[in-house]
């Protein structure tokens, strides 16, 4: 396989993945949060203070993905 190749595999796949952590981490933070709900009776403060936490942390996945991926594409362009 040519290096170039496994590259755009190696990108294709942590793409791939960083869907499934955006998606993951907006349900984690909504859960967690509902289960706050749940146990000390502060429905639904607790499910949308965990929303906006998860959609905090989906915001940062996102933010660091695309800071490495430039920084990665402007070291090829040199």
């Amino acid at each position: 396989m040519k290096k170039q190749d496994a590259e755009a595999y190696r990108v294709f796949i942590r793409t791939s993945a960083i869907g499934l952590e955006v998606g993951l981490s907006i349900v984690v933070g909504f859960f967690l949060g509902h289960t706050v709900d749940r146990y000390a009776g502060t429905k639904p403060w607790g499910s949308i203070i965990g929303f906006v936490f998860g959609v905090l942390a989906a915001g940062k996945t996102l933010y660091t993905f695309s800071k490495k991926y430039l920084k990665d594409n402007q070291d090829d362009e040199k």
